[in-house]
């Protein structure tokens, strides 16, 4: 962080600066190292750097680049204090800074870096933690943390190619509403105004799309915040109640085509990497599972592996859990656990099916575009070919008059 100083030096002539730490206690130290007396020190505020509490957010690329720097430092035998100082003092995120900060202090202090993550879960998730607590106990921390960063980056790659798929459509769909709405409000009237001067009697879908045209022209304000309103709505149902949430998972598990071939995919793909890296790090088998049901996102999937953590704590086997959710999970990710607990490589069976369901996944989505492509001129030539019709049956009807008047 950047703080602006004003002090003194031997001779009492006032000095002004710029100075970049941490806090601003390291400030004034940095400042009396030149053999100034500080007078005042404080965050030099620039325009571009007000930011706004709600909006601030630590992003997943954040975070890649923070356990690929960590890593690096760390394999360096840089050590871990001196790592975390020069990593805040380099970290452009505001929020991420000032968390990373209070890290510092913290790992300063004698605490591991573990329990000093821990105390900010929120944004660093009991995945990571529990990862980087198992390289401590276990005396490979580099090599946890060059794993992480690795894993981390591969996951926001991976998202970012799906979410990046899911914005084609999404950009088609509001294109489509935006044409919409200036096509009622300003070409509909123009068109329609020279039939409704004719006093021809004019067709139902002609009445419809009048009536259409005018309440958006009208009320043009009450439909976007009807839609606005509406997908607000429908995030908070989904996102804050609990039967919203079960409504919500239920239904992207069964959209046709996208239900079974990207969600349910993306969800085991989650499953399955999450687990092969907590046992590969060494997190016991029933913390993995049940740190496993928190990150996977879907409300089935997480009471699936809850259900079999109690399974395992049990004495039961993963592949016997698995076996009584098999429209959750495919028979062959059960047959390939079963195999993996008997021979006891779990975490490499995992790590093979992970890869497995990532690729497929991929797939899909280099096909998406294909997919939607059809659906979105089937929608287009149905409004164009509504619009054809209202206008141009009356236009006939008009053509029919004039030549009897003839």
């Amino acid at each position: 962080m950047e703080y602006k100083y004003e002090a003194r030096n031997n001779k009492g002539k006032i000095i002004t600066g710029l100075v970049q730490a941490m806090s601003e206690e390291q400030a004034v130290e940095l400042v009396e190292d030149k053999g100034l007396t500080v007078s005042t020190v404080k965050t030099n505020k620039k325009f571009g750097d007000i930011h706004i509490g709600v909006l601030e957010k630590v992003t997943v690329k954040d975070m890649v680049l923070f356990y690929r720097q960590l890593s690096m430092m760390i394999a360096s035998d840089i050590p871990i204090v001196q790592a975390l100082k020069i990593i805040a003092a380099q970290t452009r995120n505001p929020k991420l800074q000032k968390i990373l900060i209070e890290v510092y202090e913290s790992v300063n202090e004698g605490m591991k870096l573990s329990d000093a993550l821990a105390k900010e879960s929120k944004t660093f998730g009991a995945f990571y933690i529990n990862m980087i607590k198992s390289g401590e106990v276990s005396g490979k921390f580099d090599e946890v943390l060059l794993y992480l960063a690795d894993q981390q980056e591969k996951d926001y790659e991976f998202k970012a190619k799906i979410k990046g798929a899911m914005m084609y459509p999404l950009f088609i769909l509001t294109a489509l509403f935006v044409m919409g709405l200036v096509m009622m409000m300003f070409v509909v009237p123009q068109l329609t105004k020279t039939l409704l001067e004719s006093g021809v009697e004019l067709p139902l879908s002609t009445r419809i799309l009048i009536a259409s045209s005018d309440f958006t022209k009208h009320y043009w304000y009450l439909i976007i915040g009807g839609v606005l309103g509406s997908i607000t709505g429908i995030r908070l149902f989904t996102e804050k109640t609990l039967i919203g949430k079960k409504i919500w998972h239920w239904l992207i598990l069964h959209i046709p085509k996208f239900g079974p071939d990207l969600v349910k995919k993306t969800y085991l793909v989650r499953l399955t990497k999450s687990m092969a890296l907590l046992v590969i790090g060494g997190v016991p088998l029933t913390q993995a599972i049940e740190i496993t049901a928190s990150v996977i996102g879907n409300f089935y999937y997480e009471k699936m592996m809850l259900d079999t953590a109690e399974s395992v704590k049990d004495g039961n086997t993963i592949a016997s859990v698995f076996m009584q959710y098999p429209a959750l999970v495919p028979d062959m990710l059960t047959q390939m656990t079963s195999v993996g607990e008997q021979t006891g490589r779990v975490d490499q069976v995992f790590e093979k099916i992970g890869a497995f369901y990532e690729n497929e996944v991929k797939q899909v989505v280099e096909n998406i575009s294909k997919l939607i492509e059809p659906v979105i001129m089937v929608i287009m030539g149905l409004a164009v070919g509504f619009l054809v019709m209202a206008i141009m049956l009356p236009m006939f009807k008009m053509s029919e008059t004039a030549g009897k008047g003839v």
